[in-house]
């Protein structure tokens, strides 16, 4: 009976402990999607600087992604002077302005194409560990 009762209490700890860590497994992916969507996001509206209703819709979404809005990450300020030591969406936005001068589209007829420049950068590699390495600022 002994036996039965830690087997069913070693099981269900298994359980407990593998379903909390795929609760933290989605909230850390859930956490990256958000900054990289954010950072496509930013892109979208450095390389469209005019007021349009696409844009304004791009800059409510940015906005909304940010940790004003419902962004996961927290932008960390010294508590004395209250500047601010890092921000996560300023590492992300300053990265894919750059990244996009670098890698900017153009089409068939030799036009540049705002999306698919930014989708490039929203796909390399260095922009995923870029995103990844901001995890400890991902406020859980």
């Amino acid at each position: 009976m002994k036996r039965l009762y830690r087997s069913s209490l070693v099981a269900a700890l298994i359980i407990f402990l593998g379903g909390n860590a795929a609760a933290a497994d989605e909230g850390l992916v859930s956490a990256r999607q958000s900054l990289a969507d954010y950072g496509l996001a930013r892109c979208l509206m450095a390389a469209w600087p005019e007021t349009s209703v696409i844009r304004d819709d791009i800059a409510a979404a940015s906005g909304a992604l940010h940790h004003m809005g419902r962004g996961a990450h927290q932008i960390r300020q010294n508590e004395d002077t209250l500047e601010v030591t890092h921000d996560p969406y300023q590492v992300i936005d300053a990265f894919v302005r750059k990244a996009y001068a670098e890698h900017a589209t153009l089409t068939k007829d030799e036009r540049e194409n705002v999306l698919l420049g930014c989708l490039a950068v929203y796909h390399l590699d260095e922009y995923r560990q870029l995103v990844s390495a901001q995890d400890e600022f991902i406020d859980r």
